[in-house]
């Protein structure tokens, strides 16, 4: 990697905006040094899983994501606030930290592929970046103009994931498939898959999920009070 600049172009990158991320749902960057041609980043040691380990286990309650998605929103929001967008939303980049008293802390992990305003621009025009599965049509469609609401995409199809159980909101059996179901298909619907999961919480899930942006929800906050309300 050290020996692609846009590699460790991306790593100062992360450095900087965890660096500057000052949220509990942000993992604390105590350092960014380069040396003899390597570059490293200190960070906080984390104790505890990710979300993809965790759903591997089997599907989620509404109950214990809860407290997932509301963490996830304000680390979000904070980065969205700060003109970041992080567009590699994945279960695996969701950790939750156990604390002491029980329960779990989000922390968002690898910024690496992160957009952020006022910053030039780590991709040629039509790279696509990313896992395809949590992609939104304008990610895989490499339009320039991607903007918060990417997130919130992703965060739609992870919240699908976990109450199905690591089940993918779309039919496909290969990377091509995948693609153009998401680009011009219909995601399974939610009950089909897992029958009590409540109505009120498969609407906000498919909204999440829209394919046309302006049809999903503003930001990842609002997102997350629907989730919570419902």
């Amino acid at each position: 990697l050290v020996a692609r600049p846009e590699a460790v172009q991306r790593g100062r990158r992360e450095g900087q905006v965890l660096s500057a991320l000052k949220n509990p749902a942000g993992v604390a960057a105590e350092a960014v040094r380069e040396h003899d041609g390597w570059l490293f980043l200190v960070m906080e040691l984390l104790e505890g899983e990710t979300l993809g380990a965790r759903i591997k286990r089997g599907p989620m309650s509404v109950r214990d994501l809860a407290p997932i998605v509301a963490g996830c929103a304000a680390g979000l929001s904070a980065a969205h606030q700060s003109g970041v967008v992080h567009r590699g939303l994945k279960p695996g980049n969701i950790f939750l930290c156990r604390l002491p008293g029980g329960g779990v802390q989000v922390q968002l992990l690898d910024f690496g592929v992160s957009k952020v305003r006022g910053h030039e621009a780590l991709t040629q025009t039509g790279q696509v970046l990313g896992t395809p599965r949590y992609m939104c049509p304008e990610q895989l469609g490499a339009e320039p103009d991607v903007d918060p609401r990417v997130d919130g995409y992703a965060l739609g199809v992870i919240l699908y994931e976990a109450l199905a159980g690591g089940v993918s909101p779309f039919v496909a059996a290969t990377p091509t498939e995948l693609i153009v179901a998401i680009l011009h298909g219909k995601a399974v619907p939610l009950r089909s898959v897992r029958a009590d999961v409540p109505a009120a919480i498969e609407a906000v899930v498919q909204r999440a999920m829209a394919k046309v942006r302006a049809a999903r929800y503003a930001s990842v906050a609002e997102l997350a009070e629907a989730f919570l309300e419902a």
